[in-house]
């Protein structure tokens, strides 16, 4: 945060002339701030035929049919619309220092994830093993049982295997946009990631230890299928989250994200970044209420890759034990943590995207 904060203070001391008053392209098109591409694309083809030079031979016409091209131009593509959104019109005096941003980008990233990791780690503990009279959910005898099984790195199990998914996963992620491909072919192209993804969770359970002997123990028991073990549901819970974070978006984080730009045209920096992590931590509790049964259930889902009797084999069976057994608590097993790694990482991402201008993913 600090990186993010530093970066930002420097690039904007060095601005001339940034004006608040400007522009507005959204004004200038006709449309709402959170219009779609489809109503963009349609009103910029009505004032372009409006203000057309061959239909309007006047210099203030002209003028128009500039000022039209150049807010359709940018706010039509998804992420010079995102920066303009942040910074103003502004946003494009950023491209100089793009190679600083990134390299501060990178530190900032590595920062936060040597905090946030320990806690993704901690929420899947707890998630994945039952409650007993000796284990409650408990913050404290978490962190215990994570240091007496893996030592310091046991924090940081499956870490490695995880970055190395998530790489494969946006390389697929470039590749399938790129070559336009169907559903079908994308469904095959992600899936291919998942064993990987199963992997790096079994191994944040403390139930696996080695990447390699954990796939040979998994294809031995259940065959090469077992390496798909929960990704039907796996899939489930990606999609429900997309839809909250949608929903989440569309309801709050739009009303702080107009705040938030204005107070970096402002030039109001520590208000900006207080607002966006205010913003982040809202939207780390709540959507840790809502999926955290859903993730639960997933995990000890996912669990029974190592287990040969494949006891409880669906989801209805997980939930119906989970209820019974342990208590309608323990579908929120590791709900603090898991704000905490929200919180984090969701700052992190939101802070570089505001201060450097990076993507909008992780």
């Amino acid at each position: 945060f600090f990186f993010f904060f530093f970066f930002s203070k420097r690039e904007d001391n060095r601005r001339e002339g940034y004006m608040v008053a400007y522009s507005d392209y959204y004004s200038i098109l006709g449309v709402p701030r959170n219009a779609s591409n489809e109503q963009i694309r349609a009103a910029y083809r009505k004032l372009v035929f409006q203000y057309h030079p061959d239909k309007n031979q006047g210099l203030a016409s002209s003028q128009k049919f500039q000022e039209v091209m150049n807010a359709y131009k940018v706010l039509v593509d998804p992420k010079s619309r995102e920066a303009y959104d942040h910074h103003g019109p502004e946003f494009q005096n950023r491209v100089e220092v793009v190679s600083l941003g990134e390299m501060l980008s990178t530190l900032g990233y590595v920062f936060v994830g040597l905090f946030s990791t320990p806690l993704n780690t901690m929420a899947t503990f707890m998630r994945s093993h039952k409650r007993t009279s000796n284990y409650n959910f408990g913050l404290v005898e978490t962190f215990k049982l994570i240091k007496k099984t893996g030592g310091f790195w046991g924090f940081y199990a499956g870490a490695m295997i995880g970055v190395a998914g998530k790489v494969g996963r946006s390389l697929a992620e470039s590749y399938v946009e790129r070559e336009g491909l169907s559903r079908i072919d994308k469904m095959i192209v992600f899936s291919l990631f998942y064993p990987i993804e199963l992997i790096s969770t079994l191994r944040r359970t403390h139930m696996a230890q080695h990447f390699w002997e954990t796939g040979r123990h998994i294809v031995r028991v259940h065959g090469l299928p077992g390496l798909w073990t929960g990704a039907l549901y796996s899939s489930v819970e990606t999609v429900f989250s997309a839809l909250s974070e949608r929903v989440w978006g569309m309801v709050v984080e739009s009303r702080f994200k107009h705040k938030i730009r204005d107070y970096m045209v402002e030039e109001q920096t520590a208000k900006a970044a207080a607002l966006t992590v205010a913003s982040s931590i809202g939207n780390a509790i709540a959507l840790s209420l809502i999926l955290c049964p859903l993730q639960t259930m997933v995990v000890r889902f996912q669990c029974l890759a190592l287990n040969p009797s494949q006891e409880g084999n669906d989801m209805i069976d997980i939930f119906q034990k989970l209820w019974r057994e342990e208590g309608v608590t323990a579908l929120w097993a590791g709900l603090l943590p898991q704000i905490g790694y929200l919180s984090l990482s969701n700052s992190a991402k939101n802070l570089n995207r505001m201060f450097v201008g990076g993507p909008n993913e992780e």
